[in-house]
């Protein structure tokens, strides 16, 4: 799949020296994630500290779509910029006691004493009911959390990190917003040469709110994390903001992926003038024109197996995807 946003993350790579978060929008991998907890050895610069956080990424489109971007098995999220994003959760009510996960990357540079910074990150709640995999427990939390830290020696197996009910920024009240991305951010006079930076929840099971939006016996609460940044200027951190008019383009997006039953087109930029499915043989199994911007599709009937899907746009560009029928 050709990737709308090369330019808006190329670009920025020059602008953003300042930012001392390494692949802050985790656009860079070392390779494609293929299910979830796909994420340390797979994220460019990014380990766990405790438990299998998630990495999303549109180069999972074209196989199974189980960790793609928009669409993936906790529902349907863009990026803010660039093509991917990593997922992690906050609570975990009926597992182990202040079960979390957390990721965390060295910093390019360690932080200068007596230094101010400007630290932010964007987080957005999973949609759960509406993912490739419903998830019926679940929840949202406060506490979704930014702290440096030195020369630490975490990892995700024989020395997680635990809850220490600090944090250097904290967003304190409950996150419940799945339909955008929340900017958490504040300021920091550094008081160590901290040259690590982890996101989670820091705060123990007794000192997190919850608000329980499914099952009551039990919940998980779970959010995508995206951009970023710690500098001295705020300017450095410009090129992460929010700005859907440039990153859409004429991207087109098919969800879910793998179905069993609907499929959905969206475009937020150009309208859709053909699609066409074609089965492993390469007969065609279903075609229609059309001249909208969202279109959906009932493949019930559809035999199992994968299906190529064509799309042609107003501008007669051509975009296939790779469709599992369940």
């Amino acid at each position: 799949m050709r990737s709308t946003f090369l330019l808006m993350w190329l670009f920025p790579q020059f602008l953003s020296a300042q930012n001392l978060v390494p692949n802050p929008s985790f656009e860079e991998y070392e390779s494609c994630p293929y299910s979830t907890a796909d994420f340390t050895g797979f994220v460019s610069n990014w380990v766990s500290w405790q438990e299998t956080p998630d990495y999303f990424n549109v180069c999972n489109n074209l196989t199974t779509g189980w960790v793609g971007v928009p669409q993936n098995v906790w529902g349907n999220q863009l990026p803010i910029t660039g093509d991917g994003y990593s997922a992690l959760y906050t609570f975990a009510l009926d597992v182990d006691p202040n079960a979390r996960e957390y990721i965390a990357a060295q910093l390019i540079s360690p932080l200068e004493v007596g230094q101010t910074y400007h630290v932010f990150f964007y987080a957005s709640q999973i949609e759960g009911e509406t993912g490739s995999v419903p998830m019926e427990y679940r929840c949202a939390t406060n506490h979704i959390g930014l702290n440096f830290f030195k020369n630490p020696v975490y990892n995700n197996s024989d020395n997680p990190l635990t809850p220490t009910n600090t944090a250097h920024l904290d967003y304190s009240q409950v996150l419940s917003d799945s339909d955008n991305w929340i900017k958490i951010e504040g300021s920091l006079t550094a008081d160590d040469e901290y040259n690590w930076v982890a996101i989670g929840n820091f705060f123990e099971d007794s000192q997190t709110e919850i608000a329980i939006q499914n099952d009551s016996s039990r919940c998980f609460g779970v959010y995508y994390i995206e951009n970023i940044c710690v500098a001295t200027d705020p300017a450095d951190c410009d090129y992460l903001l929010q700005t859907k008019e440039v990153e859409l383009l004429n991207e087109i997006n098919m969800y879910p992926n793998p179905s069993g039953s609907i499929i959905h087109f969206r475009s937020d930029k150009v309208r859709l003038t053909s699609i066409s499915a074609y089965n492993n043989v390469g007969q065609l199994v279903h075609g229609e024109l059309v001249n909208v911007k969202s279109s959906n599709i009932d493949i019930s009937d559809w035999a199992q197996g994968l299906f190529l899907i064509v799309v042609v746009d107003e501008n007669n560009s051509i975009q296939v995807f790779k469709l599992i029928k369940q």
